[in-house]
């Protein structure tokens, strides 16, 4: 599904974020990050972050025997908006610092999607 087609995913002052999964054995052997299969894809989303199999907690939900895993953008976004956090408590502009700071070409190309960009959400010394 293309993110253009969503609300809020079209519009232009959200940040749109992507869900990546566990990587991936390529045809060569190698390992890669890769985009999840549910995500959005297109010139819509402006990153991605780890959405699948995210470790949770919800009200009634969770257990210390019993963790509840979640998938989905809306186990992506809560990365990023904790990276945004860091960005903004530095003083530094968002663009800047999480799509500037991205891992570039991080992500299986061939599970991108038309459109999608491959910046893979990094958290590091700034």
């Amino acid at each position: 599904n293309s993110a253009c087609d969503g609300s809020p995913s079209r519009v232009d002052l959200a940040y749109t974020i992507g869900a990546t999964q566990e990587p991936i054995q390529r045809a060569d052997g190698s390992w890669c990050e890769a985009r999840a299969e549910f995500s959005d894809t297109g010139v819509c989303v402006d990153l991605l972050a780890p959405g699948k199999g995210i470790l949770s907690a919800r009200k009634g939900d969770t257990t210390d025997s019993n963790p509840l895993v979640l998938s989905g953008t809306s186990m992506a976004s809560p990365h990023v908006a904790g990276a945004a956090a860091i960005c903004l408590a530095l003083g530094q502009p968002l663009d800047e610092c999480l799509i500037g700071s991205a891992t570039r070409d991080a992500l299986a190309p061939e599970r991108m999607g038309a459109g999608t960009p491959n910046l893979l959400l990094y958290v590091g010394e700034r």
